[in-house]
């Protein structure tokens, strides 16, 4: 959601006074359809409207802006960009510098969150030279305050936090000087969240929750926007997240689920589902978890597959352009296809990983708090057949189960010169008998059952005593019976689902929630 949030300033700001004076009807409609639309195909229907019936050029610039911010909304990112490509040329034609400039703003923000870093750069040198044709101040410094925003976003896109906070300051500065309250306002409200954001990232959490109350005054001052107030509530969420302050947080979680509803923006949407999942998570109510951690998975599925249509897009448009040059590289452009189809299926088989693993990992935690010893995949009535009733008198299975029952309660299964042999003359009987019955009643050989007792032994001292999640794997490896760090760490991977170090991560996660 941060990552675009300037080009939609690019594209929704107004040549005249919209935001506090609607100076006739069609900036009124624009201005509605801007900051309170919620139903999305009614502001479509509506600025198709207002482009058809447009009388002049500006106007028809205008409109094909805020439709491709409509469809932007919408996650239509194809017909996004069609718009604004549009609206970019129409301006460029008809010599209206400003909106040329905040056309090649968006076109640079798009293009950059497509993965063409390149040609996004491009679109914002030109939204530069272009800008520097405006005479006006007011819209100079408007211009300026977005651009600098705008070279944020690539600061952040190679995780510089510190130089984008630098930018976004400078940003301020320009906003600052803005004559019209609303523009100033809604501008600063902006910059002030996106500070939030950054601070966050650099850990600095006091002079993000600074930064956000900021961002909330400063949307005070404007009729509000849905989006806008839904990131900032997000983030404040975040941040109490963080500082295990529960209550604040889902007071602000549960604020920014509203404004994110009511603005009907999916990227909005999927951020606070996410947020809403590690919080029902961090409290350990499964139903709400799995509940919002589905509904943000099924936004990472449609953002994904808009995102693979938006990249084919844009790159057919830099053939277009390179084409018209002289200039076309199909191999380069082939390749980075190529690397951002393969950056979104990889993106999408990790998130659904992910899911699995947190759904294990809450298993594991929940057998091992019932007292099980090893995953329960056995049952005591199977193998009622003849052969295997012929294998011994029931009375003598019944008790050597009972018998292998206080052996793993026992913790012996941790000596390392365990062996079939040790444990059939432990509970009084010969290695056919105990394999036997460790096949029936266990379901699994000898070694993956002492395997088994092993990690579940191991997992719940890591459960009960968080000290154990300071030490080292090899430690816990000869703390339950595995003579190397690597088998113990293959074993752990095959029975738990991942590896140590990543289930050792949730858990401290998870303790620190408490």
């Amino acid at each position: 959601m941060a990552r675009y949030r300037i080009l939609l300033f690019f594209l929704f700001l107004f040549a005249e006074k919209a935001g506090s004076q609607q100076q006739d009807a069609f900036d009124s409609i624009y201005y509605h359809l801007y900051t309170a639309n919620k139903d999305l195909d009614y502001g479509i229907r509506t600025a198709d409207s207002l482009y058809r019936a447009s009388d002049g050029e500006l106007r028809k610039v205008k409109s094909l802006l805020l439709l491709s911010g409509l469809y932007r909304r919408k996650k239509d990112k194809n017909r996004s960009l069609e718009y604004l490509l549009e609206g970019e040329r129409l301006a460029s034609e008809a010599g209206f510098h400003e909106w040329q400039a905040r056309a090649c703003g968006a076109l640079s923000s798009q293009y950059r969150e497509a993965g063409l870093a390149e040609v996004g750069i491009r679109y914002l040198e030109k939204g530069i030279r272009v800008s520097r044709k405006i005479k006006q101040e007011e819209i100079s410094n408007e211009y300026q305050g977005l651009l600098h925003q705008e070279k944020a976003y690539y600061a952040i896109a190679e995780n510089n936090f510190r130089k984008a906070v630098q930018l976004e300051h400078k940003a301020g500065t320009y906003f600052t000087l803005l004559k019209d309250e609303f523009r100033r306002n809604l501008h600063l409200a902006t910059t002030q969240k996106a500070l939030g954001e950054n601070y966050y990232r650099l850990h600095k959490n006091d002079s993000a929750r600074y930064h956000y109350h900021k961002a909330l005054n400063f949307i005070a001052g404007t009729r509000g926007v849905p989006i806008q107030e839904g990131m900032i509530h997000l983030g404040l969420g975040n941040i109490f997240m963080e500082e295990n302050d529960f209550a604040r947080a889902s007071e602000h979680l549960q604020k920014a689920l509203g404004f994110a509803d009511a603005s009907g923006d999916v990227s909005l949407q999927g951020k606070v589902y996410r947020a809403l999942s590690h919080y029902y998570q961090a409290v350990e109510d499964i139903k709400n978890y799995t509940l919002y951690n589905d509904r943000y998975l099924e936004v990472v599925n449609r953002e994904m597959e808009a995102r693979q249509e938006t990249y084919s897009r844009a790159v057919s448009q830099v053939y277009k352009e390179q084409a018209k040059t002289s200039q076309v590289h199909y191999g380069i452009i082939a390749i980075v296809s190529l690397l951002l189809l393969l950056a979104v299926i990889f993106t999408l088989v990790y998130r659904r990983r992910q899911r699995e693993k947190h759904r294990k990992f809450w298993k594991i935690l929940r057998e091992v708090r019932k007292g099980n010893s090893m995953p329960p995949a056995y049952t005591e009535t199977k193998g009622n057949s003849a052969r295997e009733t012929e294998m011994m008198p029931e009375r003598t299975e019944k008790s050597l189960l009972n018998k292998l029952t206080r052996f793993e309660e026992s913790g012996k299964f941790t000596d390392r010169n365990i062996s079939s042999s040790a444990l059939a003359a432990r509970i009084g009987t010969n290695t056919k008998y105990l394999s036997y019955i460790i096949n029936k009643y266990k379901e699994k050989d000898f070694n993956t059952y002492i395997n088994e007792l092993r990690i579940y032994h191991i997992v719940k001292k890591m459960e009960e005593t968080p000290d154990y999640l300071n030490y080292k794997i090899s430690y816990l490896a000869k703390e339950c019976g595995f003579s190397s760090h690597s088998k113990f760490s293959t074993v752990f991977r095959n029975v738990i689902g991942m590896p140590p170090s990543e289930f050792m991560a949730y858990l401290r996660k998870k303790k620190k929630a408490v």
